[in-house]
C-alpha cells in the first residue's frame, strides 16, 4: 500500500501547484510492478467501486481523473491518492 500526496494547494505557487506525473515503475526500479489498483484513502475499497456507489449530495459531478496508465499516475494540487501495488523483485529472479 502506497499513499502519494501533492504538497501544494491550487494557486499557491505558479509552478509548484501544477499537477505532477509520477512513474511508479521508476520509483520501484528494482521491481516489476505486477498489479496496481487505486484504493480509497483508508485502503479498504477499490476507488472505482467507491466512485460508482457513493452518494451524490449536491448534484455536482465530482469525478476526478483517476486514470492509471501503465505505471504513470497524475497527482493534482492538494490531492492524496492511495494504491495497492503488487511487485516482484527482479533481482531475486535473476533479472538485471
Amino acid at each position: 500500500l502506497i499513499r502519494l500526496g501533492h504538497q501544494y494547494g491550487q494557486g499557491e505557487d505558479d509552478e509548484l501547484s501544477q499537477p505532477v506525473d509520477i512513474d511508479l515503475c521508476e520509483l520501484f526500479a528494482d521491481y516489476e510492478v505486477v498489479t496496481m489498483v487505486e484504493k480509497t484513502l483508508s485502503g479498504n475499497q477499490d476507488y472505482s467501486e467507491w466512485e460508482k456507489n457513493k452518494m451524490n449530495w449536491d448534484g455536482r459531478d465530482s469525478k476526478r481523473d483517476s486514470t492509471v496508465t501503465d505505471c504513470s499516475i497524475k497527482i493534482s494540487a492538494m490531492d492524496v491518492r492511495t494504491f495497492e501495488i503488487e511487485v516482484k523483485n527482479m533481482l531475486a529472479h535473476g533479472a538485471e
